[in-house]
């Protein structure tokens, strides 16, 4: 498994690192604000800083970028894997560097790239196939929560826990992982989710290439209905300049994004519950 380790010391994106991203989003990848797990695929990348400066270098090798990932299905495979763009970027500044004429042959680039997809294509159809069993709250949190919104006394709706969440991407798939509100690790939620998938591939554990995206997170506790807030410190954007214009507008979309997806599941697992989120950050 390649498990995101947090790093404390991803800096702020800055006002220009966010126009870049709007581009990169929606005019490279061609995705929409209104696809929320694309967008937040895509703004893990961005945060870290290693993977913001690869997308730094496609965005200013566009024409370069755009001849290599040729069709939007290849340029929205990008975001299967986090480490996917990285890789192929490595590839593609190696070959620029070995080769001495003064035109560079892409067809060999784009033939790679067709190559390189075809086996994440080959891997990612037993892992689509084991994932369809897999819940999107893990068996032991779903009961826990269940019972922190369950009953209707006031004295009980006052020692009811708080939680932290982590929405937490594989493949196509989203998962909420809970943990305690006092947990001070969160990247043992992803220890979590990994020893439950691996229950699920049972003897195909080993064989199985897993690689997540983190895509944020906060708090949940229940009142008169259940209240999703906050943010997680470790696995979500910063910004230097949050006022800004194109950094303003990802924030939102962010906020959006990020309390859409916990909602969609919240929803389905617990339809008998209300949850509320802020409007806005």
């Amino acid at each position: 498994m390649s498990r995101e380790t947090p790093k404390i010391y991803d800096t702020p994106l800055s006002e220009h690192d966010c126009q870049i991203f709007l581009d990169f989003y929606t005019n490279f990848l061609g995705q929409s604000q209104d696809n929320s797990l694309n967008l937040l695929k895509s703004l893990t990348l961005m945060r870290q800083n290693r993977r913001r400066l690869v997308i730094h270098n496609v965005m200013t090798a566009r024409k370069l970028a755009e001849e290599i990932f040729s069709s939007p299905t290849d340029r929205e495979q990008i975001l299967t894997y986090p480490s996917i763009l990285e890789n192929i970027w490595q590839q593609v500044l190696e070959y620029k560097r070995n080769y001495t004429e003064n035109n560079l042959p892409v067809e060999p680039l784009q033939q790679m790239v067709i190559n390189y997809f075809s086996q994440i294509g080959a891997t990612n159809k037993k892992l689509k196939e084991t994932l369809k069993k897999a819940q999107p709250i893990q068996p032991k949190d779903k009961f826990n929560l269940s019972i922190a919104f369950a009953g209707t006394g006031e004295l009980r709706q006052q020692k009811r826990a708080e939680y932290q969440w982590l929405i937490v991407a594989l493949v196509d798939r989203f998962f909420l992982c809970i943990l305690p509100a006092d947990a001070t690790d969160s990247t043992m939620a992803l220890g979590k989710l990994r020893n439950y998938l691996n229950q699920m591939f049972g003897a195909e554990a080993n064989n199985i290439y897993i690689e997540f995206f983190v895509l944020g997170g906060g708090l949940l506790k229940r009142t008169v209905q259940v209240e999703l807030s906050g943010r997680n410190p470790f696995f979500e954007v910063n910004f230097a300049s949050p006022d800004s214009m194109y950094s303003h507008q990802i924030i939102i979309a962010h906020h959006n994004a990020k309390f859409n997806l916990a909602y969609e599941i919240l929803s389905a697992e617990f339809p008998v519950e209300t949850f509320f989120w802020e409007t806005k950050e």
